[in-house]
């Protein structure tokens, strides 16, 4: 994967073991972060394919890079996880399936990032992450640094983007510390950016009833279809209502958002004033040629759309 402007450093795998001859760990299979203090990490969702999933990061990772100023070289890792099936139908149904493998997921990337930074220099001061999540990637993330938070790891999520947030809002506004609270977690990130679309009909129609059945409450709301909670929890909201749920990582406008969120520089179209500044701020970035949305998210000009 070459990307004009980024450093591309690795792609992890992380293997899920339901019978106990697989290995479940998450590996590094290509490239090297031996030593890195900081990175990129992208995290794609539910029922994507790894090929989905590459070109996703790849379409991506081209139009953040044609957003970054010109001393910007972040180093850049992608993460693959099982959030799919080999039929394609008992993929698309299986939500509490995936959902468990998530889970495991986050508790096997947080071992990885801790020995990660355990294995730093003293004078690194542990490891700095910036990450993109999507859909379920972003329960990934919140689970992730709650286990690296509970092992007092020297972990720390500077930036967190949010892309179509298949998180329930209630577990986002739950302050108790419980099981299903994530609300620590998300008021720990130093800068947040957070993107909805109440166009999006995975998280309108297939998420509310895929978390009644897991647990995580009765028809709940998707972070991702308001930006909710309201209020300063996130430090910037991006409104794209004619999104559907993938159509986040073929836009320009998303990777506009990223690219301010982490301070890497906007190099064109963005008016100071519609960065985010401060915790109380939001951008509304509706592009005029944003792509039209089609029923199963993704628009049909998408080199993606087949995979």
């Amino acid at each position: 994967m070459s990307v004009p402007a980024l450093s591309f450093r690795a792609t992890l795998s992380c293997r899920v073991g339901i019978s106990s001859d697989i290995d479940s760990q998450v590996r590094v299979v290509s490239g090297d972060i031996t030593g890195l203090n900081s990175f990129i990490l992208f995290i794609h969702g539910f029922n994507d394919t790894q090929a989905f999933a590459d070109c996703a990061y790849r379409q991506f990772l081209g139009l953040f890079s044609a957003q970054l100023n010109q001393s910007a070289r972040p180093n850049v890792v992608c993460l693959f996880w099982p959030g799919d099936q080999p039929n394609k139908i008992k993929s698309t149904l299986d939500y509490v399936g995936a959902l468990h493998h998530a889970l495991t997921t986050a508790q096997l990337l947080a071992d990885f990032l801790t020995a990660h930074s355990a294995a730093l220099p003293p004078s690194a001061a542990g490891l700095d992450l910036d990450v993109v999540c999507h859909s379920m990637g972003n329960r990934i993330l919140f689970e992730t640094f709650k286990r690296l938070r509970a092992a007092s790891a020297s972990v720390r999520v500077r930036t967190c983007c949010l892309m179509a947030a298949a998180v329930t809002t209630s577990s986002i506004e739950d302050a108790s510390g419980g099981s299903l609270s994530l609300w620590a977690e998300a008021a720990s990130i130093a800068h947040s950016a957070v993107m909805s679309s109440t166009s999006d009909d995975v998280l309108r129609l297939a998420f509310p009833p895929g978390e009644t059945l897991g647990h995580d409450g009765f028809f709940p709301e998707a972070v991702g279809r308001f930006g909710h909670p309201p209020g300063v929890i996130w430090s910037a909201h991006a409104t794209f209502n004619n999104f559907g749920h993938s159509d986040y990582w073929v836009t320009p406008d998303s990777a506009l958002v990223a690219a301010a969120a982490m301070n890497f520089g906007v190099s064109r179209t963005t008016p100071t004033s519609e960065l985010p500044v401060n915790p109380s701020s939001t951008i509304n970035v509706i592009a005029s040629n944003s792509i039209a949305s089609y029923a199963i998210g993704l628009s049909g000009s998408s080199p993606c759309k087949s995979l």
